[in-house]
């Protein structure tokens, strides 16, 4: 998926102080970011894509 942004001419990749985080994965996914970025949780959106077996943060779509 980052190859794919990088290659976007309309989207730009910014480690350091992104807009929005995208968690795939499950609830320690989630939370691993929410982690990474604390310092900032207030001014970034995060967007959780779950794909495990259970969650309580991320909700599926069955």
């Amino acid at each position: 998926m980052r190859e794919a942004i990088e290659a976007s001419s309309v989207l730009q990749i910014d480690d350091e102080n992104p807009d929005i985080v995208i968690a795939i994965g499950g609830d320690g996914t989630l939370m691993s970011a929410f982690h990474k970025y604390f310092d900032q949780i207030d001014h970034i959106g995060f967007v959780g894509i779950h794909t495990g077996h259970l969650g309580f943060f991320i909700l599926g779509m069955n």
